[in-house]
């Protein structure tokens, strides 16, 4: 796998694994900029039973006016109370990242929207909508997620989060359907996927600062398919973990 293709995929994961999280609003004029490095383990695509490592440089930036750039993301947050966090979002990610392709993939970017809910410091709500995935651009994806974190030991905490993600049927059938034609060149019967529930996830983190300046976290990530992903002739394995380190420097 190339280089560019690995950040590519790098983003995708860790957009997953972190999802959008914008901080309280800014100083005026102010830039929040975090520079890091990641080390990833993870499956090659969603249900396979091979894992791949990577460890690659990741950036972060969020301007006081609202908008930020995170790996696999790029939003804006709108002028909400503490507690609220909504706006526009726009994603990047592999057109092509499905078991049967082999051909070079191309970086796909899909609207959508956020909105968060924080009832306090230590309890929150997640969500994200896109629109356009999969090769007829018409993919639509829902993920809500429950997240909760608690201190361990000074300068250290520990966060959980519960998810949910779902998929209409164009979304479905582009990632882990078989038409017949790519029935005829994989040996694999054509499938017909349906729309439903994709997805669970379960992530626990780790947070340590280790000075004002660097902060260091490991995520595991555990993923399980459901429906007529769990189903698809594509998919080997529909329990699958990840893992994702990070050395994080607030410039």
């Amino acid at each position: 796998m190339s280089k560019k293709k690995a950040l590519l995929l790098f983003c995708c994961i860790s957009c997953h694994m972190v999802q959008a999280q914008t901080p309280d609003m800014m100083p005026e004029g102010s830039t929040d900029i975090n520079l890091g490095m990641a080390a990833l383990i993870a499956p090659s695509h969603e249900g396979s039973d091979k894992q791949k490592f990577y460890l690659l440089p990741f950036a972060s930036v969020v301007w006081s006016n609202g908008v930020f750039l995170a790996p696999g993301e790029i939003g804006l947050r709108l002028p909400s109370p503490q507690h609220l966090q909504y706006g526009p979002l726009l994603s990047y990610e592999l057109q092509t990242n499905r078991a049967d392709r082999n051909a070079s993939s191309s970086l796909v970017f899909t609207p959508g929207a956020y909105f968060n809910y924080r009832l306090d410091h230590r309890l929150g709500f997640r969500s994200r909508l896109d629109y356009g995935a999969g090769t007829q651009h018409q993919g639509i994806r829902l993920h809500l997620a429950n997240w909760f974190s608690m201190p361990l030991a000074r300068h250290q905490s520990l966060s959980a989060e519960v998810g949910l993600t779902l998929a209409n049927k164009h979304y479905m059938q582009s990632y882990f359907g078989i038409n017949p034609e790519q029935a005829q060149y994989t040996g694999l019967p054509a499938y017909n996927a349906t729309a439903g529930i994709k997805n669970t996830s379960l992530q626990v983190g780790w947070n340590v600062e280790l000075s004002p300046k660097y902060d260091f976290s490991t995520r595991i990530g555990i993923n399980r398919l459901w429906g007529s992903a769990a189903s698809s002739p594509l998919t080997t394995k529909t329990n699958t973990v990840s893992l994702l380190t990070s050395l994080t420097y607030h410039y």
